[in-house]
């Protein structure tokens, strides 16, 4: 070994040198240092505490040596001194001939001036040593390395023989470097007499598992008979259905807001006569669709949102004696299997359909969508209204007007639409574009009887996008929470429903009973009429 390092380790060993203090009553004092180091420590050379707590050993400048020292009352019938270290190198490779940087330990008793746990090697009385090029060196009878863990440090476990009454030592946990260029610092902490506070030891004291498993997801508990640690979950609901409960080893508990929950939507579907009905490919099966995938959608991501479903045409509409110009299919309920019922099968049965011919009231659908939330919302919760047509707005003013051309249908809407904005309701629209022959023949497109109406169906969604929907609903679009809205909804899978068998024809009440007590089920003229607005 090198001079240099020789008078290194020199300074450390030396009784003269080193300065004891008295020693402290029964054990390690502040060994964990989750205080300031106080005078139960000697320190020599570069040692500071950390708001972590540990001590780190720094490379003082040109090399030399940085140590801490503690004299103990080691009780009797003690049998190991312990610490935990992680030695750090800023280079992997030193200059030259001179020796690596080292940190090594001594285990003294003072009443005789003996070294306990020594090893026969280099470096006479030294309880354990380790250096900068990897080597490491201890009695493996008395002493055991546990490690390294995840964030490369060791234990130090050192025999103390037989301690049949209170003894007197002192540990020295020392730093000593070479002006090498290596540039090392050594992290000391939990110096302990037997077990360790961060171990889970038996009855007979004896090392079984640490404790931590760092997861702060996790209580964990030591059975100080048998040594075993379980680690129990930390409890992580907060009571709040609002919030998605869970846990993340790292970060802890987190109750994260759960999107759009605390919701009521109610959906108003077009039942205009220019809604087309002719079987799956007809509007009404895919507006139907439409609103079933986003029930569905709203159900899986468990969130709390309740749904009505309504539909609209003009005041006074009726089939028989059954007015279904405003109609609710389903009041606002989280039920989702009822909103299967009123939506599936979707060619026959569930909320009345479109009837020819009908007009198409806008500033009913809305009037009537604010009515409900008032009866069966919450102040406190979110309201959203979202209106499926096909934007031919024709009421009032049906007869008067020609589809495309009903100035007054679109000022009575947009006239209605503050009420359910000021009410907080926030509005939006998907928008049905059909080629269906319904459309055809109606003074809206420059050739008939089957012309382009791709400019006036363009027309129609800005002026929906501009003058009924909210002003906030783009950035929802943007959310994608309503998929496609104010765009295109065509193109969606029809849903498909088990034990939906209400037909959409009848001749009697019973035809149309679709086994809930809280809906009125009629057969109107033929058709099944079944009425949900007293559905919670």
């Amino acid at each position: 070994m090198a001079r240099g390092a020789v008078a290194c380790l020199v300074v450390l060993v030396i009784p003269s040198l080193v300065l004891f203090v008295s020693p402290a009553r029964g054990g390690v004092v502040n060994g964990d240092f989750e205080i300031a180091l106080g005078a139960e420590w000697n320190t020599v050379g570069a040692v500071t505490r950390t708001e972590e707590g540990v001590v780190v050993l720094s490379e003082p400048e040109h090399g030399g040596l940085s140590y801490i020292s503690q004299s103990f009352v080691l009780p009797a019938g003690s049998k190991t001194v312990s610490f935990r270290y992680r030695f750090v190198h800023g280079k992997s490779e030193r200059n030259g001939l001179v020796p690596p940087d080292s940190l090594m330990v001594f285990l003294t008793n003072n009443d005789n001036g003996s070294p306990m746990a020594a090893f026969d090697g280099w470096y006479a009385n030294t309880a354990f040593y380790t250096d900068s090029d990897g080597v490491q060196q201890f009695d493996t009878s008395s002493v055991a390395i546990i490690g390294p863990d995840n964030d490369k440090s060791y234990w130090v476990r050192m025999q103390t023989g037989a301690i049949t009454v209170n003894t007197n030592v002192t540990i020295e946990i020392g730093l000593a470097c070479a002006d090498n260029g290596v540039n090392s610092f050594a992290v000391i902490d939990d110096v302990s007499v037997d077990c360790p506070p961060k171990w889970c030891c038996d009855s007979a004291d004896e090392w079984v598992a640490e404790i931590d498993d760092n997861n702060v997801c996790t209580t964990d508990v030591c059975d100080d008979s048998t040594g075993e640690v379980t680690h129990t979950p930390v409890p992580i609901d907060d009571g709040d259905p609002c919030t998605a409960d869970s846990c993340d080893p790292l970060d802890g508990v987190l109750n994260e807001p759960i999107l759009y929950c605390g919701t009521d939507i109610v959906f108003m579907l077009d039942a205009s006569g220019s809604i087309s009905t002719n079987g799956e490919s007809g509007d009404w099966v895919k507006m139907r669709a439409w609103v079933k995938n986003a029930v569905d959608y709203y159900e899986n991501t468990g969130a709390e949102i309740r749904v009505a479903v309504g539909r609209f045409s003009e005041n006074g509409t009726s089939i028989g004696s059954t007015s279904v110009g405003y109609l609710m299919g389903q009041s606002l309920t989280d039920e989702y299997d009822i909103l299967e019922r009123v939506l599936c099968p979707l060619t026959v049965g569930g909320i009345v359909p479109p009837v020819s011919p009908n007009g198409t009231n806008l500033f009913t659908g809305l009037f009537r969508a604010k009515q409900h939330f008032n009866e069966y919302s919450d102040p406190t919760r979110r309201k959203i209204l979202i209106i499926m047509t096909d934007g031919w707005i024709t009421n009032p003013g049906y007869v008067s007007c020609q589809r495309c051309q009903c100035e007054s249908a679109r000022q009575a809407a947009e006239s209605q639409v503050g009420g359910p904005t000021n009410s907080g309701i926030e509005i939006f629209v998907a928008h049905f574009e059909s080629s269906g022959s319904d459309f055809v023949g109606h003074g809206c497109c420059e050739a008939e009887p089957a012309g382009d109406c791709s400019d006036e169906y363009a027309e129609i969604r800005d002026w929906l996008k501009n003058n009924i929907v909210s002003g906030n609903s783009e950035a929802e679009r943007e959310a994608h929470m309503f998929y496609d809205i104010i765009d295109n909804a065509d193109g969606v899978s029809p849903c498909s429903c088990l034990g939906c068998e209400i037909p959409l024809a009848c001749s009697q009440d019973s035809d149309c009973n679709d086994g809930r007590d809280c809906t009125v089920d009629s057969c109107a003229n033929g058709f099944c009429v079944l009425d949900g607005s007293g559905c919670e």
